[in-house]
Order: C-alpha cells, then structure tokens, then sequence
C-alpha cells in the first residue's frame, strides 16, 4: 500500500504529465504564442486544485489531500509568477497586443488575473489598462474584474461586483462599495446585472 507522501508525488507527476502533454506542440515558437498556450493548459492544474479542494472528510481534508492542495497550489503560484514576467516582456516590445473587446476577455487576462501574488504588478497594470478600456483597446469588463481584485486586496472592497466568496456553503459576493448603484456601474461597461450573475455561480461551495 502507497504511503500518503508517495501518493502525492504520483498524483503531482501525473497532473504535470498532463499539463505538459496539452499544446505539446505549442510549447516553441514565438514568446506570445507560448503564453497562449501556457495559460489553456493551465487550468488543468487549476482544476485539480479544485478537485484536490474537495476531498477528504467533513471535518477536513485528509492529511494526503492537504499535502496535494499545498504541492498545487506552489506550482501554480510558481508558474502564474512565470508567466506574468514573460507577459510584461512581451508588452515592453509591443505594448498590449490589442484585441477586440466585443469578443471577450483577452487572451492575456487569465495571466494578469492569476498573479495575485505579484499585487504591486497588477496594480500598476491596473493603471495602464484604465485608459485603455476607455476606448475599447482593453476589454472594460477585464478592467472590471482586475480592479475588484486588486482593490479587494488594497482597500477590502470592490466595485463591479465581480469578485465572489465561499459562506456558509454558498457564493455570496466580496464586500461591494456603494452597493446600491453597483448595477449601474456594470451596465455602463456590458455587464449583466449582480442578480443574473450570481445565477451563473454554483448553487453551492
């Protein structure tokens, strides 16, 4: 019988087998284009995070789950660090690749989105992207989203409403600043109104 480390040295070298095996081929080439790809593989470790998240009994993980979601969650932090620096020498060569905001979030957010751990980065990001979204070369919902996350760790608020937290067993938004008017906020930038959008959560966490 496997003991509990040996478990998860085999379980972290299969996830990592599966994130190198996805876009093999895209893993040369020019520096943008591995990002892309980075960042679609990706979640396939996200989501063994989540996975990992919800093993184990009701009072707790097991002692092997929390071992996985700690070994997770340093390789994720590892390499969303990874990509963030790779993102910024690419925008130092050629600015911020624009894209057309209709379509969505552009393919670099998920890149800025991750690096929780770089804040003064994603701040000044922030900073960059305000003018931008003004005229439709930076999805202004993508600004939305990085300015909840980066103002929820500076100042414990958010303004677009687009940052959500586990309570009690249901996803229930981060504290919202000026509240009352935060359907306006979001329908000035295309955003569906709180109430539909917390439909499209899971009923439970």
């Amino acid at each position: 019988m496997l003991s509990a480390s040996t478990k998860v040295e085999v379980e972290m070298r299969s996830v990592l087998k599966m994130v190198a095996g996805a876009d093999g081929d895209q893993l040369s080439g020019k520096l943008e284009d591995r990002l892309k790809a980075r960042a679609s593989r990706e979640e396939l470790l996200r989501k063994a995070l989540v996975q990992a998240r919800g093993t184990g009994s009701p009072a707790g993980p097991s002692c092997h789950a929390a071992t996985l979601v700690a070994r997770l969650g340093a390789e994720i932090e590892s390499r969303d660090a990874a990509n963030l620096r790779d993102l910024t020498k690419v925008v130092a060569v050629s600015g911020w690749p624009i894209v057309d905001a209709s379509s969505g979030p552009p393919w670099y957010f998920p890149v800025v989105q991750h690096a929780d751990r770089q804040l003064a980065e994603q701040y000044r990001i922030l900073l960059q992207w305000r003018p931008l979204a003004a005229t439709n070369r930076v999805s202004p919902k993508a600004y939305a989203y990085l300015y909840d996350r980066v103002m929820l760790q500076l100042r414990g608020t958010q303004l677009y409403g687009t940052q959500f937290e586990c309570q009690g067993g249901r996803y229930l938004p981060s504290r919202i600043e000026d509240s009352d008017t935060v359907d306006n906020r979001r329908k000035e930038l295309g955003m569906v109104p709180m109430g539909k959008y917390a439909e499209m959560l899971p009923s439970t966490c």
